[in-house]
């Protein structure tokens, strides 16, 4: 709808995100995104684009990590208030949840199939979770949405 280099709008209309400020993005494929954003305002001129940024979406379950599919699933993911782990296993496993710098933030000893964990508490970000079954210990990301 514009110039990426100069910025100047090929339309008169809206920007693609409307008036919202915001625009989420869900079941993205691994890899690095890139980004950049212009405002446009009522009489629809443009700015310049913002410099660019990127973001990078990693493996986001214990398939992708590991290579193997069975040992436990998450979702959603992005999550917002709940969190459920399904486990392939019901014997006891410990489930872990922390920050990327490493902080528990819950642990937990699991005996049946499937966790529900409220998550409202948590801030907006990546977490870490790690499952130990039969002295194994499997690692998954998620996405914690506002």
């Amino acid at each position: 709808m514009a110039d990426p280099e100069t910025g100047v709008r090929y339309l008169t209309c809206t920007g693609n995100a409307g008036q919202c400020q915001s625009w989420n993005f869900f079941n993205l494929e691994p890899g690095t995104y890139y980004w950049s954003v212009q405002s446009v305002d009522q009489a629809y001129e443009a700015s310049p684009f913002a410099p660019e940024q990127s973001f990078a979406i990693t493996a986001t379950s214990a398939a992708e990590i590991e290579g193997n599919a069975n040992l436990f699933h998450i979702y959603p993911n992005p999550a917002r208030d709940e969190l459920f782990i399904e486990l392939d296993r019901s014997n006891p496993n410990e489930c872990v949840i922390s920050d990327l710098s490493g902080k528990v933030l819950f642990s937990e000893i699991v005996t049946g199939p499937l966790l529900k964990i409220n998550i409202k508490a948590l801030n907006k970000g990546i977490y870490l979770v790690t499952i130990k079954q039969d002295g194994i210990q499997t690692s998954a990301l998620f996405v914690k949405q506002d």
